[in-house]
């Protein structure tokens, strides 16, 4: 991986503009990997039939899509046009909407409006961490949930091996990847209460040296046996708004 250098949140968002089309699973089988972060949104959300549902850098909208089932209406915003026309070529579901939006702002989303906030993949891009949670915080009703998926900050793979070996990890000079202790901070000075953080099975592959995925692995199966959260590579991430 070379890490692109970015000045802007307009030039993130020309690059994912560039990828809409064609924008597809880098780490691993695509099928697999998509179930199994379904199945941690359903575990952590706690979805409920009448719940509505923004998703938050949705891309295409395989998350939504997948679990639109399980909650009555659901919303996915993304800043990149063409990531929200792949979204809408997918969809043919009736209780699902897509419309660009910033994170930042979310001008298209009332306040007090949402059950559960959710995002996966997308929370480390994002420039203004604290704007983001503030604006969720604003548009979630009082008791509202939002769910997460993102990297770990802690991560060996991030912190010691690849920085020695000469490996870049960062898709964009301005990706974050905030640690466990920084992640409840953060959440906690924005309104949020009830946080738990907890890891989940992150194996970045697809653009790093084949032969890490095998370590990688191993690693991440230690690290879940022995209960070392530096060893896995990502973070779940739940917290309420009072109510």
């Amino acid at each position: 991986m070379i890490t692109q250098q970015v000045n802007s949140t307009d030039e993130i968002r020309l690059s994912f503009d560039q990828q809409g089309r064609t924008y597809s699973e880098q780490h691993g089988n695509a099928a697999r990997l998509l179930s199994y972060r379904l199945g941690l949104f359903e575990q952590m959300a706690g979805f409920d039939q009448t719940d509505s549902v923004l998703d938050i850098g949705c891309g295409n909208g395989h998350h939504l899509i997948g679990l639109c089932h399980l909650f009555a209406y659901g919303t996915g915003i993304d800043f990149s046009e063409e990531m929200i026309l792949a979204a809408h070529n997918r969809s043919n579901e009736p209780n699902l909407s897509f419309q660009r939006d910033d994170a930042t702002r979310l001008n298209t989303i009332e306040q007090n409006t949402m059950n559960v906030a959710i995002c996966s993949g997308a929370f480390e891009h994002m420039v203004d961490h604290r704007k983001v949670l503030q604006q969720v915080y604003r548009v979630l009703k009082p008791g509202g949930r939002i769910s997460f998926l993102t990297l770990n900050g802690e991560y060996i793979w991030y912190r010691r091996i690849a920085p020695r070996l000469g490996i870049q990890t960062r898709h964009y000079s301005t990706d974050r990847f905030f640690t466990k202790n920084e992640l409840e901070k953060l959440l906690k000075e924005t309104g949020f209460d009830q946080v738990s953080i907890k890891s989940w099975t992150f194996i970045p592959q697809g653009d790093m040296p084949r032969w890490t995925t095998g370590l990688l692995r191993v690693i991440d199966l230690l690290g879940k046996w022995i209960r070392v959260a530096g060893w896995r590579g990502g973070l779940q991430v739940y917290a309420k708004k009072p109510l």
